[in-house]
């Protein structure tokens, strides 16, 4: 009887774990000559890579948040002055 308690209390929380569908991601840049620039969250689609959200760095910092269906790999993108891109998983 214990167990099957403890059983469904673990279903439970897990259920309640996989509930939320938002996000929120928070970063900051150490160069601050990349303020008013953007940081990009991009997915990569049949080898193309697709925007799907993007904010604007203001004192060194940014923060997403929305709303995701499923679960999905997808990438922080900054560009650097130079052109130079650096991603993030």
């Amino acid at each position: 009887m214990k167990k099957l308690i403890y059983v469904l209390a673990v279903v439970a929380l897990v259920f309640a774990g996989c509930k939320s569908t938002t996000y929120k991601i928070e970063g900051s840049v150490q160069n601050v000559s990349q303020d008013g620039d953007f940081v990009y969250i991009k997915e990569r689609i049949n080898r193309v890579w697709t925007s799907i959200d993007s904010v604007k760095i203001t004192d060194g910092k940014f923060s997403f948040t929305g709303e995701c269906d499923s679960a999905r790999v997808v990438y922080i993108f900054i560009e650097n002055a130079d052109g130079e891109e650096i991603r993030e998983p």
